[in-house]
């Protein structure tokens, strides 16, 4: 089983964290893409750094949604995670994966993920709302035919939730209740 992380990034500093809380987990034909918000030299170098393959993507400061569906067009592994460049997996987030996936490995699966900050956990309760998932929380099996991250939707920030209501308006979810991300 070979997992794709996709990370949008900016080139912030918080970048580091989530390349050192990703690296050390991937296997041998796990690949973790990054695509910049157009050209992030820093970014780049970071990537180099931590063995992550970075391109650049469209400059559309859309938090990320274009960035996320260059990332799916390029990824070459069986299940599809996804980081935003200021948040971090927990150490033990892609074993997970592996292990639940493996029982159930044709629908998606939402897992659960903690705000730093806060401590506050989401999902709360296995509805799919804005507020209540996150971009972090999805993994997917590349064999379904995906929609686009983006929607074209005025709000780009909330395209997160939307994106995971197409998926699971199409293939359903398993609710996981494992945490696998720390957000900002």
């Amino acid at each position: 089983m070979r997992l794709t992380v996709i990370t949008p990034t900016v080139g912030r500093d918080s970048l580091r964290a989530t390349l050192a809380s990703i690296a050390p987990q991937l296997h041998d034909g796990d690949e973790h893409i990054v695509i910049g918000d157009g050209v992030q030299p820093r970014a780049a170098e970071m990537c180099a750094e931590y063995g992550a393959i970075y391109h650049d993507g469209p400059q559309t400061h859309d938090y990320g949604a274009a960035q996320r569906g260059v990332g799916m067009a390029l990824a070459q592994g069986d299940w599809l995670l996804f980081c935003d460049d200021d948040d971090t997996f927990t150490p033990d987030a892609l074993a997970t994966v592996r292990q639940v996936v493996a029982d159930n490995p044709i629908t998606p699966h939402l897992f659960r993920m903690r705000y730093r900050a806060s401590g506050v956990v989401l999902w709360q309760d296995d509805v799919v709302r804005e507020g209540n998932v996150g971009t972090p929380m999805i993994v997917v099996p590349t064999g379904l035919v995906l929609p686009a991250w983006s929607d074209g939707h005025p709000v780009a920030y909330t395209s997160d939730h939307r994106f995971i209501q197409r998926v699971t308006d199409l293939y359903g979810v398993v609710w996981r209740k494992e945490i696998i991300c720390i957000v900002r």
